[in-house]
């Protein structure tokens, strides 16, 4: 009995002299794009993208749970919570824009315009995270997803690409 209650004892002291988890931080907050659709058929399929199945099944369940209002979502840039009309407008919205006809006797047109959120215009997803490691081996770095926003390529009107728009902020734990 005296064995046993000295090997739990000294068993006790070497697991307390053990770090388990000395959690340093490399990035309280750190912000990055990930493409998840590769539009270039000169590389590798896999590079900057996922298997398309997979891709659908991520960006069907962010936005389809966002749109319907299953999950809070938040303005990019005020981290506002959106309301049901600013989520409708990310939905898709109809546009009319009234155009002077160049041409005598210079009528008016009526121009329809109407915008649809296509799930396949998203590419990217941004994601805002926290990295920790411990403190004695980097291999044991950790990541915490802190908000994920999906991205749509945006271009002019001439078809120009001006860069990726976020649509909106999911946080984890808001």
């Amino acid at each position: 009995m005296r064995t046993l209650i000295l090997l739990i004892f000294v068993m006790l002291i070497s697991l307390s002299c053990t770090r388990k988890h000395n959690d340093a931080p490399v990035a309280e907050k750190i912000q990055y794009d990930v493409s998840i659709k590769n539009g270039n058929p000169d590389i590798d399929w896999w590079i900057d993208n996922i298997e398309g199945s997979y891709r659908d099944k991520l960006v069907s369940m962010l936005l389809t749970n966002a749109l319907n209002g299953e999950i809070d979502v938040y303005d990019y840039f005020t981290n506002n919570k959106l309301t049901d009309n600013e989520l409708a407008y990310i939905r898709g919205r109809t546009d009319t824009i009234l155009l002077q006809s160049p041409d005598p006797p210079y009528n008016d047109t009526t121009m329809i315009i109407e915008q649809k959120l296509e799930y396949n215009d998203i590419t990217r997803v941004r994601f805002l995270e926290e990295w920790t490691y411990d403190g004695n081996d980097i291999r044991t770095m950790e990541k915490n997803i802190i908000a994920i926003a999906p991205l749509l390529e945006n271009y002019d009107e001439n078809g120009n690409f001006r860069g990726y728009q976020p649509l909106f902020w999911i946080y984890t734990e808001k």
